[in-house]
C-alpha cells in the first residue's frame, strides 16, 4: 500500500513549482486519496480549491473548501433590509481610503474574483496617491522576487497566489502604474524560526507587520501603501476578550503607523460562493446580482460575520452573469475579447489545461487567462487582452 509522504507541508507545496498546474493538481488529488489524516485531508482540499480557482474553476474551487462563511446568510438580510443603504463598493471605499495612507484588502485564496475586486482598487487608489501595493503573496527572498519578472511579465517565481491569472494580472497592472511593489511574508527559514517560539501566529504577523513599514513606510511620511492579504491578516482590532496572542497583522501594522488604517474585508459578505456551494442560481433577483456593494446603516460602514467589530467594512459580493461560460467579472478589467473553442484539436478523453499568454511573455510567465477543460468537455473560452497579440498553448494531462 502506498503511503502519504510524512505529513502534507501547507506552508511549503509548491513552493519550487514551475508552473505545471495540471501536475500538481494530479499529485494533490492523489495524495488525497491516501492521505489519512484529517489535517492533512483540509490541507489538500484547501490547495485544491486554490489550484481549481486558479485554473478558471471557480465553482469546483468552493466546491472543495469548506471555508464558504455561513455569515453571507447575513449579506442576504441585509441586502432586504430597509434601513440598510447600499453603495458601489470601489467607490465608497476610495471614499474611505482618503482619510488614511494605508489600506489592507483581504481575499479567500480560492476566490479569483476577490483579486479582479483588488485589481480595479488598485487602479482607482492610484489617482488618489497610492503607490505601494504590498502581497503576502509575494515571493518572500527579496533576491528572488526582483529576479522573478521577465519584460514586465510576472512569472511562477514571483509568488504561489500570483501563479492566479487574476492576480498575474492585477501585477501587471500595478507595474504599468508605476506602483513600487513590497514583499513582506517571512521566509521558509523565518517561519522555522517563528515556530519554535511560544507563538509562531504572533511571530509572523508582527514579523510581516514590521517589515511592510520598513519596506514602504518608515521615513516616508507622503508614502501611502495598499496591502493585499489572506483572511484574517486583516483584523486590526481584538474580538471582545482577545487576547495579545491573538493580535492580526493589521493591528501591529497600525500601531507602528500611528494612525488609523482602513480595513476591508471580501469573504465575510461574499455571497458568490454561498450560492455556488447551494447549487442555485442567484441571477433572477435584482438584489443578489450585480456589482460588489458596501453597506451602511445610520451611515456607517458595516462589517459582517467573523469580522464584524475588527474591520472597517465588509464587500458584499454579489452574483454577476455568464457570458460564453465565462464568469463576466472577468471583463470588468475593460478592453478584453475572447478567444472561442480554445485547444480544440487536443484528445477530448483527457483533461486539458488551456493557456493563453501574451506574444512577448516569456516561457515561464504566468498565463494572462487559464482555463481547465475537463475530460469530455467543452471546449473552453480565453479572455484575454483586446489589442494585444497572444499565443495559445495546452496542456494535456
Amino acid at each position: 500500500m502506498e503511503h502519504f509522504p510524512n505529513a502534507f507541508n501547507f506552508a511549503t507545496w509548491g513552493s519550487s513549482t514551475k508552473g505545471c498546474y495540471l501536475e500538481e493538481l494530479h499529485a494533490l488529488e492523489r495524495y488525497q486519496v491516501i492521505a489519512a489524516d484529517p489535517d492533512d485531508q483540509f490541507e489538500i482540499s484547501s490547495r485544491i480549491a486554490e489550484l481549481r480557482g486558479m485554473m478558471g474553476d471557480e465553482l469546483a474551487a468552493y466546491r472543495k473548501t469548506d471555508d464558504v462563511s455561513a455569515s453571507s446568510a447575513e449579506s442576504e438580510r441585509l441586502l432586504g433590509d430597509p434601513t440598510v443603504d447600499q453603495f458601489d463598493a470601489l467607490t465608497k471605499i476610495t471614499e474611505l481610503a482618503a482619510k488614511t495612507r494605508v489600506v489592507v484588502i483581504n481575499e479567500a485564496h480560492f476566490a479569483p474574483h476577490h483579486r479582479m475586486f483588488s485589481r480595479l482598487l488598485v487602479r482607482r487608489l492610484s489617482a488618489a496617491g497610492f503607490s505601494f501595493l504590498g502581497a503576502e503573496a509575494f515571493n518572500a527572498e527579496p533576491e528572488q522576487f526582483a529576479r522573478s519578472f521577465r519584460g514586465g511579465a510576472p512569472t511562477h517565481q514571483t509568488g504561489y497566489y500570483v501563479r492566479d491569472p487574476v492576480f498575474g494580472n492585477l501585477v501587471r497592472e500595478a507595474l504599468m502604474m508605476g506602483y513600487k511593489l513590497v514583499p513582506y511574508e517571512l521566509t521558509h527559514v523565518e517561519m522555522d524560526s517563528a515556530a519554535k517560539t511560544n507563538n509562531f501566529q504572533q511571530a509572523r504577523e508582527r514579523g510581516q507587520a514590521e517589515r511592510l513599514y520598513k519596506r514602504a513606510l518608515k521615513d516616508k511620511p507622503r508614502a501611502k501603501l495598499i496591502v493585499l492579504v489572506g483572511f484574517d491578516h486583516v483584523k486590526e482590532r481584538l474580538a471582545p476578550n482577545g487576547s495579545e496572542s491573538s493580535k492580526r497583522m493589521a493591528s501591529y501594522l497600525r500601531e507602528l503607523v500611528g494612525e488609523d488604517i482602513l480595513t476591508v474585508d471580501q469573504v465575510a459578505g461574499d455571497l458568490t460562493g454561498r450560492f455556488h456551494v447551494r447549487g442555485q442560481d442567484c441571477s433572477g433577483v435584482s438584489q443578489f446580482h450585480g456589482k460588489p456593494v458596501v453597506l451602511t446603516r445610520n451611515e456607517e460602514p458595516l462589517s459582517l460575520g467573523r469580522y464584524s467589530g475588527l474591520v472597517d467594512v465588509s464587500v458584499v459580493h454579489r452574483c454577476t452573469g455568464i457570458d460564453h461560460d465565462r464568469p463576466t467579472w472577468l471583463q470588468e478589467a475593460r478592453r478584453v475579447r475572447p478567444l472561442l473553442n480554445a485547444c480544440a484539436n487536443t484528445p477530448r478523453d483527457r483533461r486539458v489545461l488551456a493557456q493563453a499568454f501574451l506574444q512577448t511573455d516569456p516561457p515561464d510567465a504566468v498565463p494572462v487567462d487559464q482555463v481547465l477543460r475537463s475530460s469530455g468537455g467543452s471546449n473552453p473560452t480565453l479572455i484575454v487582452p483586446e489589442q494585444a497579440k497572444v499565443r495559445v498553448e495546452c496542456r494535456v494531462e
